[in-house]
């Protein structure tokens, strides 16, 4: 089914920009501050490119798009 499909095609994109991330020397680094990203929210959420504070602050702006964490 189409969705099942959707989802692999989504899982997909999610593991390659993680490796993209590692790649670049980027991965845990949070795009909005820089700081790095807490390990328990990485083990959490290992495709996270916010910090907690960062993407707490975005969730309060209402920003919960697509590119609000994720890929």
């Amino acid at each position: 089914p189409k969705e099942v499909v959707d989802v692999l095609i989504e899982k997909g994109w999610r593991w390659f920009s993680r490796l993209q991330r590692l790649d670049e020397g980027t991965y845990g680094v949070c795009r909005d501050c820089g700081q790095q990203i807490g390990p328990g929210r990485l083990e959490a959420k290992p495709d996270a490119i916010y910090c907690i504070d960062c993407k707490s602050a975005r969730e309060a702006r209402g920003d919960v798009g697509p590119e609000s964490d994720g890929i």
